[in-house]
């Protein structure tokens, strides 16, 4: 006799299989299930996963990186094994006919198809929302960081980042723009190899690349963008970084309604590096109030330059009253002032587009704004990859802002009491009042230059200050004196490689302008169309 689906339903003589380990290279899902998480020490532990990363100087790894379709199979994997551990016997024969008995009233069949139809229905919702989050406690995490990575996915600098605030316990949410399928309307537009789920054996050095995928990228919102393409067609360039933008803006909209309740409660930073620091500076995050607690823009200037289509998409989009924090490299080879793509282009009178005079950072705008509490740290020295000059500065700078984003404009007086950070950073301009001031300012906004650091950054912070106790006393131990030197010697092999790269570019690119500019290219894709991806992603038409 064939058994009764309603009996499979509720596993009646159903034989149940565990999940196998969530190791496939290709993407499962959509988006949401796609986006990638960083979850600190505490959350791992509390979750009973093992934990697959680590942080920069150790080999421990504590904490946990993967997709939210990995999380979901191996929470699938727990319960299976509870299960089995649990399972009673099966249903004697007695017990079967009183369930046919039962199942003979219509009444009765019609109400529990229609509790399969609810339950299905459930479990679609679950696929569009963050639901294996809802295991985490909040009191186990500081608070959440919704980060947007660059035009390249999340890797390089943007993994750093997200690992260093992990490693902090705060737990950090990524929508990955590169992780569709590759056959869906997203992944034609944007798709990367997904790598599998790491080991706790597999390679994570802090200074490894790439994590997360296993090759490079492709489809029509990939680009790598070059003065010379950009001045060859410029119309089309402004189309599609408004594009990318309306599509990132709509991932940042999805990925805060998916997150749970019971974590907004803790509320949330929003921060993001290049493409994403662009994408978070224009965010509308006005709808979420104070939910919203801060949020930093990575290497990227804010100003009017080619990655802006125009003068007001170079603002702050969203609450002037939410914290900001604006981070830039003097010498970053896309938005400085000077001899960067953004300065070549703006400099073009022909073909070329934005403000005329480049500063290189946000001061003047968050100023004009008139931002509640904002501050803009100018890395000497440092590039569009800033961890490789000022990795240690970095966390120091994340550890205060997360931990308290209303006095970043006070950073410096605040840092003064302790030595080895008042000497990283000195203020250049400042609307703020002193702190204690009987007239508090209404806009305080503050620029820091930060100093070149004299250390190697594959040294730890705790090394860094062992190093500044050392100094005054006998010097280094060995070990860290040998370890010093090899740091020494592959950051400097890092910065000549970086530094000769973008000489390269920068020179060539700067021939080309000085020979009499780019022809425009009519040619160029500046009619990409996203009305099916706005349905993909949100079920709306734009």
């Amino acid at each position: 006799r064939a058994e009764h689906p309603v009996h499979a339903l509720m596993g009646c003589g159903a034989s149940t299989q565990s999940t196998a380990a969530p190791a496939s290279k290709e993407p499962k899902g959509g988006f949401v299930e796609n986006t990638l998480l960083f979850l600190p020490a505490g959350v791992v532990t509390s979750l009973g996963i093992v934990p697959n990363l680590s942080d920069k100087g150790t080999t421990v790894r504590t904490m946990w990186l993967g997709r939210v379709w990995h999380l979901k199979a191996l929470l699938v994997q727990q319960y299976e094994r509870k299960k089995r551990a649990h399972r009673q016997g099966k249903l004697s024969t007695a017990d079967r006919k009183k369930l046919d008995k039962m199942l003979e009233d219509p009444q009765t069949v019609k109400k529990l198809h229609r509790m399969v139809t609810l339950w299905h229905g459930a479990i679609t919702r679950l696929r569009t929302q963050l639901s294996p989050l809802r295991r985490i406690d909040p009191s186990t995490i500081r608070s959440t960081v919704v980060y947007a990575h660059g035009s390249g996915g999340c890797a390089w600098d943007n993994t750093r980042i997200c690992r260093m605030m992990a490693e902090m316990g705060y737990l950090v949410v990524v929508p990955d723009g590169f992780a569709y399928p590759p056959d869906s309307q997203m992944g034609k537009l944007r798709h990367k190899q997904v790598a599998p789920l790491l080991g706790p054996r597999d390679n994570v050095d802090y200074w490894e690349g790439d994590l997360v995928y296993t090759s490079g990228s492709k489809g029509d919102l990939t680009y790598s963008t070059s003065a010379e393409a950009v001045l060859a067609n410029p119309e089309g360039f402004r189309a599609l970084y408004e594009k990318v933008f309306q599509l990132r803006s709509a991932e940042l909209h999805w990925i805060i309604r998916a997150i749970p309740g019971r974590l907004k409660t803790n509320g949330l930073h929003l921060g993001g590096t290049s493409e994403g620091a662009m994408a978070i500076a224009r965010f509308d995050d006005r709808r979420y109030g104070h939910l919203i607690l801060s949020r930093f823009i990575n290497s990227f200037s804010v100003e009017h330059c080619y990655f802006t289509p125009t003068p007001v998409a170079a603002q702050i989009g969203g609450r002037l009253s939410v914290p900001t924090l604006n981070i830039i490299g003097t010498h970053d080879e896309f938005f400085g002032s000077e001899r960067s793509v953004a300065a070549l282009v703006s400099a073009d009178r022909k073909n070329g587009y934005g403000a005329r005079k480049l500063t290189g950072h946000a001061y003047a705008t968050f100023t004009r704004q008139k931002l509640g509490h904002a501050a803009v740290c100018f890395l000497q020295g440092g590039m569009h990859s800033p961890c490789t000059t000022h990795d240690n500065f970095l966390r120091e700078l994340f550890r205060f802002f997360l931990a308290r984003p209303n006095q970043i404009a006070h950073l410096a007086q605040v840092w003064a009491h302790d030595p080895a950070l008042a000497q990283l950073v000195r203020v250049e301009q400042s609307t703020a009042q002193p702190v204690g001031h009987t007239a508090a300012s209404l806009s305080e906004v503050t620029l820091l230059h930060v100093k070149i650091m004299k250390l190697p950054q594959e040294i730890t912070v705790r090394e860094m200050r062992t190093n500044r106790l050392a100094a005054g006393n006998k010097g280094l131990s060995s070990a860290l004196d040998h370890k010093m030197l090899r740091a020494v010697s592959a950051q400097a092999a890092r910065e000549e490689e970086d530094a000769a790269r973008v000489e390269a570019l920068l020179a060539q690119i700067h021939g080309r302008v000085e020979a009499g500019g780019f022809k425009n290219d009519a040619g160029a894709s500046a009619g990409l169309s996203l009305s099916r991806v706005f349905v993909s992603i949100t079920g709306t038409r734009q």
